[in-house]
């Protein structure tokens, strides 16, 4: 996707001057949020473009509206397509059946929440709680294109056809008018209901017709639009109507007064395809030669030389938060917003893009220093004027500006210091006594001393000539950058690369440098805080300095790998600094913390194109690259213009983006099961457990910069920072029922209170079931139980067998015994009668 900036139309330095005049005096002045600012000049708007490259299926996208949950929707000749901000879903005949023709020329949500799709030449078409339907001759619609759709403040349905003309839904079948009934023309391009419930009709040749009450009224609203083409009808806040033609323009009736308009007003084209009212009353007009919008002076378009300004605009649409989206015949898909910054530069009439120093004076009137274009003068009565060296300036490169005491003005520059009397320029050079003829910061005294910074110098005025301030300080010689008094009576002066030098109402110095804690001797800016702190912008980082403490926020802090160029803060409780990366933001309290040791890093918001900073690197170098303007506003000076943002703007945009669950795919091989889940419960069928889940926000106005967090409860130990990315992964889930939670976190860090939840239930495979684990647990315990017993019976076994062994042993041993006793007794017996000797062997024999 690419981020253009708009250029505005060629109408000369003088008027581009005086309409940068008149932006600067609404953002002084004005403190109200509008959708599309009318003082904006076009070229102000932020566009941001989408083709095919970023996932159109084509390039002429014909009708754009936005249904009740968010999406956008697109007809294209190539299919549907369903847009949240960052995405796109085609929907066609190879996906969708009931889409057998993709030129989808017309598109309407009922009040049911259906979005009828008018199709060429395929009829009517349509999608409700995901599914597509076609509807046709059998509910009695002619057999033939759908030019446009309507869905009236009753909740009817009206379809203009092309050949067949109006016909209107019943609830069960159609009605027809046609040349029959009185219509005009049976070619119908457009339809238009006004605020008495008027319906009108245009056609394809035969100029407008009117239905009221049931009937084609008989009279045409003006006879001079009797044989045109009438692409597009629109109403605007005062009640006149307005058609745009094929060829002959755009005209306005009010009051039966017809009012044409054409290339000669400032419409790109007399052939005026698509118009509408936006919320803040510009009316736009979108020709075959691009967008035009209609001021107090007729319509202005797009500069010619502009990227995609003259491209054939097909349709207009403004969603829920004011963008207007342009469809293009061709040429894709764009969006424009007012962006929270507004810039200003060239292609409003500054003599430059670069800027260095800003200065509101007294009375109002804001000068910008440019690099080679001189002063700019922006008054608030809208007048701009340039002064360069014709007009006495003494370069054209001017670096500061500042008001005197008196209100004179002073102007540091290239080649001098001048003072502006009246109309005439006095300008003072090293023959003044000044250290340089470069001039690179300016500051008055509580007691009025003048202090001009150079490129090799502090000096002081003194009457009609210059003095060193202070003498023999090697820091200043390397050029001083900023000068500041504080609330205390120290100034402080930032310089080249010699530090940061304060000296005190008595004189005394103190030079701060990377020894004392600053991240780089090269000082950038200054600024006090309300509460007395003192913020440094240097080359490596930003600053704190209360009373002697130093505090150092550098990249290891989360701060941008560059410099810290311009630093204000708000009165919101937070720091705006701009850099070489883009101008950011961070909360004060957040700094306070890391500087107390309680988080290790802070997390800076970055404005990019996208928010209106046409560059994201701001100029430095001189005082005055950043401004506190009128009512709190800040003004940055970049290498593209100046740009301007009023805080009040960010606390206000107090929306948390919501977040959606889209689809589940299984298995990653696109088996899906879309939404709308039932009872927010999806199963996941056996036999798989990969599994991708598809979310969204339906915030189109923050898609860009959502970010997303999620988590399965009881599977992810914590949430898990997704980014960007809008898909979550798990490649294997347990076969139970599990909770997925999805929430959006925006910018600044805060999520949706309640997340968005989705029920999966994990089929088991068979061997995961209850029934199979319980006969397998049964199985086991009879197994482990015949285990048992034959273990039991080979124990009884073993033990009746050494029994058995025992009791032979034991018989054995009785017996043995029984033997040895009887033996033991028949020897003694014989020992006892033996008479002799003899008798005694006997015995024994």
């Amino acid at each position: 996707m690419s981020r253009l900036f708009l250029r505005a139309s060629a109408s000369g330095r003088v008027g581009g001057a005086l309409c940068v005049g008149v932006a600067v005096a609404c953002l002084l002045l004005s403190r109200q949020a509008l959708a599309l600012d009318p003082a904006r000049q076009l070229s102000q708007y932020v566009r941001e473009s989408w083709d095919a490259a970023d996932g159109l299926p084509q390039n002429t996208v014909q009708v754009v509206t936005q249904t009740r949950d968010g999406y956008l929707w697109l007809g294209t000749e190539a299919g549907l397509v369903r847009f949240d901000g960052v995405r796109f879903t085609t929907f066609d005949r190879h996906n969708t059946p009931a889409l057998q023709h993709h030129n989808i020329r017309a598109l309407a949500e009922g009040r049911d929440g259906s979005l009828w799709i008018g199709t060429q030449p395929g009829g009517l078409v349509r999608y409700r709680d995901g599914q597509f339907t076609g509807v046709g001759q059998a509910q009695g619609l002619p057999a033939t294109s759908v030019y446009t759709l309507l869905v009236d403040t009753g909740g009817t349905l009206w379809v203009g056809t092309f050949g067949s003309g109006v016909a209107r839904w019943t609830g069960t079948t159609f009605e027809v008018f046609d040349r029959s009934r009185g219509l005009a023309h049976d070619h119908v391009r457009s339809l238009f209901e006004d605020r008495d419930g008027v319906l009108w009709v245009g056609t394809d040749g035969g100029g407008v017709s009117q239905i009221a009450a049931g009937r084609v009224l008989p009279r045409a609203p003006h006879p001079r639009l009797d044989t045109s083409v009438v692409w597009t009808i629109a109403q605007d806040q005062h009640g006149a109507m307005w058609f745009g033609t094929y060829a002959t323009g755009l005209y306005r009736l009010a009051r039966g007064r017809l009012t044409h308009f054409d290339s000669a007003h400032g419409l790109p084209s007399d052939n005026v395809w698509a118009l509408h009212e936006d919320r803040d009353g510009n009316l736009w007009a979108g020709t075959s030669m691009g967008v035009a919008r209609l001021g107090a002076d007729g319509f202005s378009a797009f500069q010619q030389s502009g990227p995609g300004s003259r491209t054939p605009v097909r349709s207009l649409f403004e969603d829920r938060d004011g963008a207007l989206w342009i469809g293009g015949y061709g040429a894709g898909l764009s969006r424009l917003t007012d962006g929270l910054f507004t810039s200003l530069g060239i292609e409003e009439g500054l003599s430059a893009d670069r800027v260095f120093g800003i200065h509101e004076d007294r009375a109002g009137t804001v000068w910008v220093g440019t690099d080679g274009g001189g002063l700019n003068r922006i008054g608030p009565d809208g007048h701009v004027r340039v002064i360069t060296r014709r007009d006495g300036l003494p370069s054209n490169s001017v670096w500061t500006i500042a008001t005197a005491p008196d209100g004179v003005l002073w102007v540091g520059t290239e080649g001098g210091l001048s003072r502006r009397d009246g109309s005439r320029w006095t300008t003072y050079t090293q023959a003044h006594g000044l250290s340089e003829a470069r001039v690179w910061a300016m500051s008055w005294l509580h007691d009025g001393t003048q202090l001009v910074g150079t490129f090799s110098g502090l000096d002081r005025r003194v009457g009609g000539r210059f003095e060193p301030f202070v003498r023999d300080v090697g820091a200043f010689a390397s050029g001083v950058r900023w000068i500041h008094e504080d609330r205390r009576g120290d100034v402080w002066i930032a310089t080249n690369r010699g530090g940061l030098v304060r000296r005190r109402p008595d004189g005394a110095l103190r030079v701060f440098t990377t020894a004392d804690g600053l991240p780089s001797n090269d000082t950038l800016s200054l600024h006090e805080a309300t509460d007395g702190t003192l913020w440094v912008g240097t080359r490596g980082g930003l600053v704190r300095i209360r009373g002697d403490a130093v505090a150092s926020f550098t990249p290891r802090h989360g701060l941008p790998e560059d410099a810290v160029i311009g630093v204000m803060t708000d009165s919101h409780g937070r720091l705006w600094a701009s850099s070489e990366r883009g101008i950011f933001r961070v909360d004060l309290a957040d700094l306070e913390a890391v500087g107390r040791g309680v988080r290790p890093r802070v997390a800076p918001l970055f404005h990019h194109r996208a928010d209106g900073v046409r560059s994201n690197e701001g100029t430095g170098g001189a005082q005055g690259i950043v401004m506190h303007g009128t009512h709190g506003r800040l003004w940055f000076a970049t290498l593209k213009g100046v740009t301007v943002v009023d805080p009040a703007r960010v606390t206000a945009r107090t929306a948390i983006p919501s977040a959606v669950i889209e689809r589940v795919s299984l298995d990653g091989q696109g088996r899906a099961v879309r939404s709308p889940f039932p009872r927010g419960l999806v199963t996941v069928p056996r036999g798989s457990r990969a599994i991708s889940i598809d979310y969204t926000t339906l915030s189109i106005a923050e898609a860009l910069h959502t970010r997303f967090e999620y988590r399965i409860v009881g599977v992810d130990d914590a949430w898990v920072s997704a980014g960007a990315r809008r898909v979550a992964y798990y490649t294997w889930l347990p076969p139970r029922r599990l909770t997925f939670e999805l929430r959006a976190v925006d910018p600044e860090g805060r999520h949706t209170g309640l997340p968005a939840t989705l029920v999966v239930q994990v089929e088991p495979f068979l061997h995961e079931t209850w029934w199979f684990r319980a006969v397998l647990a049964v199985g086991t315990l009879a197994l482990v139980l015949m285990g048992v017993r034959a273990r039991t019976h080979g124990l009884r076994a073993r033990q009746q067998a050494l029994e058995r062994l025992v009791d032979e042993r034991t018989q054995d041993l009785q017996e043995a015994k029984r033997k040895a006793e009887e033996a033991s007794g028949t020897t003694l017996a014989c020992i006892l009668r033996g008479s002799g000797l003899p008798g005694v062997w006997a015995c024994v024999s």
